[in-house]
């Protein structure tokens, strides 16, 4: 038995194939549970949080590029839900602080005694202020202010992806300052 063509599945289903779009669901639900177990451990909602990426999925379906793989399309739709739901749930420990790039740890912390908590606050702080302007609103109005990525690009007249790139390149530049400042 071959495996199955995604791609070829989703183009189907783009065209109105209800039945080739409901193998599809099914052929990819495995995929995306296996996807979320090996993220996030077996979480107890792991049916709920993977029945949310199926559903994000579908009310995505019509932006699939079919000149582009499925997979990668799929899996960025399931990682971000899976970002959703700890949000949501606040799943994560209270001696961890965690954004898409930066990991702060309880355990790094603590290597690096000398350091005072209000330096490193303070350090983030300053590092923040250093970005580029455009950078630096992003990121205070989306991580610090809890605006979505959606109500920032209405905001500022532009597109959800060139938001997140503009996020993703402001915590590349954050992780290089930070690790200068702080010496990890």
């Amino acid at each position: 038995m071959s495996l199955p063509n995604f791609k070829e599945l989703m183009i189907q289903s783009q065209s109105g194939d209800q039945n080739t779009y409901e193998k599809l669901l099914q052929l990819i639900y495995p995929k995306v549970q296996a996807f979320l177990i090996k993220k996030a451990g077996p979480l107890a909602l792991t049916d709920d949080v993977c029945q949310d990426c199926l559903i994000a999925i579908h009310k995505a379906k019509h932006t699939y590029d079919p000149q582009k793989e499925f997979e990668p399309w799929m899996y960025a739709i399931v990682r971000n839900k899976l970002i959703d739901h700890f949000r949501k749930n606040q799943r994560l420990s209270k001696k961890e602080v965690t954004t898409d790039k930066i990991d702060v740890t309880d355990r790094q912390l603590h290597s690096y005694s000398d350091v005072k908590e209000d330096n490193i606050r303070q350090t983030l702080h300053d590092c923040i202020a250093w970005l580029p302007s455009e950078m630096r609103e992003a990121v205070e109005m989306i991580k610090i202010n809890g605006h979505s990525t959606k109500e920032y690009a209405e905001l500022k007249g532009t597109t959800e992806v060139a938001v997140r790139a503009r996020i993703s390149r402001a915590y590349k530049l954050l992780r290089t300052k930070l690790e200068k400042e702080l010496g990890w």
